[in-house]
């Protein structure tokens, strides 16, 4: 074009070239730019005009719009404007007016027209195999889901089939899992499942221990520091050692499960609370119930708490090596020594100082004028002495045949009162660093040589006789507790943690359910 002709661009002249729609925003922008370069160069005289171009009115823009929709719809008319892009996207309008340009223009057109005709079929062939490629594989992909759900399922419930069914194992008592109970007043433990191999150690009557083996009528067990064999007749197993316990009145105590608990009067949550107990913290039992469970406290009274906040278990013993068992009787035969020492020393003080009082009463009489008299007299009171001293021991015998073993008995009862004050200590059987009730009880009677089980194993020993039977020395049973009876309607114990030990009166916790009497039924 011609310097300074303004040049037109009619959309009805435009023939489109069949190339793809992105391209005709390039081409659009080409003509629309150089056309506008061309004309804005003939009114002003810059040095830049196409930065000047680039920001345009919004006129010419929505302009340029048009154009760019004109040629992404194909607009085309008779007047056969042709475009041709080169390499540089510039373009070279040409204007021809004759009718057979615009023969020429059309049949460029339907070339052109069939050429995107074929290039559209051939891009549907393509969309239809892709399309035909893309279902093909999905119903490939279907049935091969549907396969692998079948054989998972068929597998699952193949697997299900073989898969044994395991059965609960119910444990009324798991305080014996895997443990069992002595039910002998005493169990020897043996090296080896014989008779005749040697005795490694015992345990008491009620006494608890982890079954290891069982073999043919012999059971290795290992209970304490002790381990081995012992004969299954006199062992229970599992829930029926715990069936036994309850059968034969094995005492129990409560271990606390939560971090404080209430105590209440009575079985209610309505009742008054009398204090509060600890974790891990245990008591014994007065009554067992399923709701709630009576306990003896510290200070020795008695109260209930919620069954659901305790641990219920049998107070029960461990066994003892011989080692074990002969340093007992040691100390056991040494403080016996001194208690007689003792008494013989006090024995002897008292008959030194009645000797001085005769003497000193035979010197006086010796001085009197009279002195024969007075011997004869003195004889005469001697004899009398003798005469009343004979009648005396006779009747102190005929006394002690109405009270069997009196004088063991009351030598009991002061043994026993040397340990006043002594702690209390749960599990212990020191009468010195610490003991609880039936510790005390088995190393009273175990001094003067009767050989008693601890704890439950107690109430079952001896003769079990009335409350008003007993004598010094006999044992009286309260629930869950034992003492020993003094005299006077007052018993000895190992009481709490709190008082140690003490002398009670018999009703100090209510009624006692019964004695028994050992000393006269020791077997």
């Amino acid at each position: 074009m011609a310097a300074g002709v303004a040049t037109t661009v009619l959309l009805s002249a435009m023939v489109i070239p069949a190339v793809a729609a992105e391209d005709y925003a390039s081409v659009y922008e080409s003509i629309s730019l150089s056309a506008r370069i061309e004309e804005y160069i003939t009114e002003t005289d810059v040095k830049d005009p196409v930065s000047e171009l680039v920001g345009a009115e919004t006129e010419e823009k929505e302009a340029e719009a048009s154009l760019l929709s004109a040629v992404h719809y194909g607009l085309t008319s008779s007047r056969g404007v042709v475009i041709t892009p080169e390499e540089n996207k510039n373009f070279t309008i040409v204007y021809e007016n004759t009718d057979e340009n615009t023969d020429e223009n059309t049949d460029e057109n339907a070339q052109v027209s069939d050429e995107t005709e074929g290039q559209e079929a051939e891009k549907a062939e393509t969309v239809t195999e892709k399309e035909t490629e893309v279902v093909t594989e999905k119903e490939t992909e279907v049935v091969t889901e549907k396969e692998t759900e079948a054989a998972t399922e068929a597998a699952t419930e193949k697997a299900t089939e073989a898969e044994p069914v395991k059965k609960v194992e119910t444990v009324k008592y798991p305080q014996f899992k895997d443990r069992c109970i002595v039910t002998a007043a005493t169990l020897n433990i043996r090296a080896s499942a014989s008779t005749d191999a040697e005795i490694v150690g015992q345990i008491d009557r009620a006494g608890i221990a982890l079954v290891e083996e069982k073999g043919n009528g012999w059971t290795k067990i290992g209970s304490g520091s002790c381990e081995g064999w012992a004969c299954s007749d006199y062992l229970a197993f599992g829930d029926a050692a715990g069936a036994w316990a309850e059968r034969n009145g094995v005492a129990k105590y409560a271990k606390i499960t939560t971090s404080s608990l209430r105590v209440r009067e009575s079985a209610s949550t309505d009742s008054d609370v009398i204090q509060n107990v600890f974790q891990n913290e245990t008591y014994d039992i007065i009554k067992d119930g399923s709701q709630w469970v009576k306990i003896r406290l510290s200070d020795g009274n008695a109260g209930y708490v919620s069954a659901d906040y305790v641990e219920v278990r049998f107070q029960t013993s461990k066994a003892k090596t011989m080692d074990q068992i002969e340093a007992a009787k040691k100390a056991a035969e040494e403080e016996a020594r001194k208690e007689k020492e003792k008494k013989e020393a006090e024995a002897k003080a008292a008959a030194e100082k009645k000797a001085a009082e005769t003497k000193t009463e035979t010197k006086t009489e010796t001085k009197t004028e009279t002195k024969t008299t007075e011997t004869k007299k003195t004889e005469a009171k001697t004899e009398a002495k003798t005469e009343a001293k004979t009648t005396e021991a006779k009747k102190e015998e005929s006394s002690s045949s109405s009270s069997t073993n009196s004088s063991l008995r009351a030598q009991m009862v002061a043994y026993a009162k040397q340990f006043l004050g002594n702690p209390y200590v749960y599990g212990g059987t020191s009468l010195t660093n610490g003991t609880d009730c039936s510790g005390f009880t088995m190393r009273i009677y175990e001094h003067f040589g009767y050989k008693i089980p601890r704890a439950g194993g107690q109430r079952t020993f001896g003769k079990r006789i009335s409350v008003k039977e007993a004598q010094p020395g006999d044992l009286i049973f309260y629930p869950g507790h034992v003492t020993m009876y003094i005299g006077n309607g007052q018993v000895i114990h190992a009481s709490s943690a709190k008082t140690g030990i003490i002398i009670s009166s018999l009703s100090y916790s209510g009624t006692p359910e019964f004695a028994t009497n050992i000393i006269d039924n020791y077997k």
